[in-house]
């Protein structure tokens, strides 16, 4: 029996809400949203249908210390199919970041909040699918400075994004993320938070009285700045920003 391919979502459906799955079905035409509770019905239903109609793997982060704690299965996942782990709170994807950093698969993966909108969450799916992998900056920022011997003994990181400054330090030197937004113009901040709402270059133009052309070469610089490939990293990084 030929299935269609599958994105798998693991977790209950407080977090997973069934609109969240329709929403999914509904933009992504072709694939087949399920929801299961653990990861042994997961394993189960990759036997059922075989891996290669699984499109990818989307976990609840909370759920998850028991793979995350076992290289091995976690490996096997990771290396034959697109995985993502999906957050509410801060230190649930702290704990995940730690665990992967240790394990060297951070690069491997995808670590996606769920507070965002939906179709921006749909869009980073979307992405997802076809290669790309997502770290909120704040969650980059940490990674970058996190001791490795830290990260070795998988401990949840206690810092929080805006550590208290040492006598006179400037903001944006303790904050990566507002450092970064200090390099946008104040024409690229209304870009950057327009875009973040959904908008097109069309209708951005409209709304700030500009071209599209210049919109197009904002939305360029925007991107040089922030470090990210495409509007939806971009607006990811923004919604991060705005935690």
């Amino acid at each position: 029996m030929t299935h269609s391919p599958t994105l798998l979502f693991i977790g209950d459906s407080f977090f997973f809400t069934p609109r969240l799955l329709q929403g999914v079905r509904s933009e992504l035409p072709g694939l087949e949203a399920v929801l299961v509770g653990d990861l042994s019905d997961a394993m189960l239903k990759v036997e059922e249908q075989g891996a290669s109609s699984i499109a990818a793997v989307i976990f609840q982060s909370s759920l998850t210390r028991g793979l995350l704690s076992d290289g091995e299965r976690l490996a096997l996942l990771v290396d034959r199919l697109p995985v993502a782990f999906c957050y509410g709170k801060m230190s649930e994807a702290r704990y995940v970041m730690a665990e992967l950093l240790r394990q060297k698969r951070l690069r491997d993966v995808s670590i996606i909040p769920l507070s965002i909108p939906v179709d921006v969450w749909i869009a980073t799916l979307r992405s997802m699918l076809c290669g790309s992998m997502f770290l909120p900056s704040e969650l980059a920022a940490e990674a970058a400075a996190m001791p490795f011997a830290e990260a070795r003994r998988g401990r949840v990181l206690e810092t929080t994004a805006t550590p208290p400054a040492a006598e006179g330090q400037r903001p944006s030197e303790r904050n990566p993320g507002q450092a970064v937004l200090d390099k946008l113009t104040a024409r690229e901040s209304e870009v950057l938070t327009l875009v973040s709402r959904g908008l097109n270059n069309k209708l951005v133009a409209r709304e700030l009285g500009l071209s599209e052309h210049t919109i197009k070469l904002h939305m360029h610089h925007i991107l040089r700045k922030l470090g990210v490939s495409n509007r939806t990293g971009a607006s990811m990084w923004y919604f991060a920003q705005s935690k």
